[in-house]
């Protein structure tokens, strides 16, 4: 940020997001109180998915978006009654076939094509810290979600409107316009620009709680406190084995044990303890 001093109306985010012919959320219906069932009308359509890459700025500008329909052949159809500026590409896959952001790597992406055509371009690709664009990509923060809800919405209006039809992917781009009309405010990407302070730099954004979860696989490794506590529960289980003793090197610890007089010494096998759900197992040889 420092290096090109980029004034916000320049600074753009851009991903992808996956729409579905079937809403994935139930809008709220207002029914008499009491009653155990309400119907409603569902599509009846197969499931498919329709990716769609998004892009805005950090002072609320948004490009259209741009679709890509899970077909080999290109039908025009699809773009009926589509917000005007709206683009259109078609892979059997329904997926992008680049990867525009490769997350924490150094080069940004794995298409040399991409980079040569944005430095032609005069755009510079920056990438986000890995597994950290849940809270620092402002798309993620601020429009998809709220997108998705306007969308199922739409769907859920457009069936009542058109009865005796099921959403098919010619509807798609007019009912995702619909919806992106709807979310797509320029307070909606000033503020998200702003919750993941990439504007004004902020290296606090993650606060201590964010990392509550990590804690459970953060954990001191455990030597001396479990050898002893493991060699209690293997003389409580063998009889003929004496509590067993410690024995600390220089590379790590590891349990070994004797059995009773008159009989042969037995070294058991040496187990380099981690954590407490490892097993220090002893044997007996005559």
């Amino acid at each position: 940020m420092d290096r090109y001093k980029f004034t916000p109306d320049r600074l753009y985010n851009c991903d992808e997001t996956g729409i579905s012919l079937v809403p994935k959320s139930k809008a709220k219906i207002i029914a008499t109180k009491g009653r155990k069932q309400v119907g409603s009308i569902a599509s009846a359509e197969r499931d498919e998915t329709v990716t769609v890459e998004l892009c805005m700025n950090s002072v609320g500008r948004y490009m259209q978006p741009l679709f890509i329909f899970p077909r080999k052949r290109h039908n025009m159809e699809f773009m009926r009654n589509a917000q005007p500026g709206s683009t259109v590409q078609f892979h059997p896959s329904g997926w992008m076939q680049k990867t525009i952001f490769e997350h924490g790597h150094s080069i940004h992406t794995k298409s040399i094509e991409l980079n040569n055509l944005a430095h032609d371009n005069g755009i510079i690709l920056l990438c986000f810290p890995p597994h950290c664009t849940h809270r620092m990509q402002p798309l993620d923060m601020g429009l998809i979600k709220p997108l998705s809800v306007y969308y199922d919405t739409e769907i859920t209006h457009w069936l009542p409107s058109y009865p005796g039809e099921v959403v098919n992917l010619k509807h798609i781009a007019e009912i995702f316009g619909s919806a992106f009309a709807k979310a797509a405010a320029m307070t909606t990407a000033m503020n998200s620009f702003k919750s993941t302070d990439i504007i004004t730099f902020n290296p606090d954004v993650f606060i201590d709680s964010d990392y509550i979860a990590a804690e459970t696989t953060n954990q001191p490794l455990e030597t001396i406190e479990v050898l002893q506590e493991c060699g209690q529960e293997i003389h409580e289980t063998v009889s003929t084995v004496y509590p067993i003793q410690i024995a600390t090197t220089s590379k790590n610890t590891m349990c070994t044990g004797q059995i009773e007089s008159g009989q042969s010494n037995l070294i058991s096998p040496i187990t380099p303890v981690l954590k407490k759900n490892h097993f220090i197992s002893t044997s007996i040889t005559d």
